[in-house]
């Protein structure tokens, strides 16, 4: 939380944590395969070494579908559990 003060006595506070606490580890780890997957395939292309380049590959697409999977992992689980559903009375 970040704490700003507009006259000297009031603060005025706003909560900054929208954008880092809603995403899990898990999406964080996925997104620096893909970043770091995109970095090492321009590498290695202007480099013209293939190894570099194709371990870029693989990592962006390994990131990719890590978060496609734990996406669609994450709707089933909450479909999945019946204590879940509402009961009829």
């Amino acid at each position: 939380m970040v704490t700003l003060y507009i006259q000297a006595d009031v603060p005025f506070q706003v909560h900054c944590a929208g954008v880092f606490g809603a995403v899990s580890r898990t999406d964080w780890v996925c997104v620096v395969l893909i970043v770091s997957g995109v970095v090492l395939f321009l590498i290695g292309a202007n480099y013209y070494d293939s190894l570099v380049g194709w371990l870029g590959v693989f990592l962006l697409v390994g990131g990719i579908v890590a978060m496609i999977v734990t996406y669609v992992y994450g709707i089933l689980s909450k479909h999945a559990n019946p204590a879940d559903k509402p009961q009829n009375a």
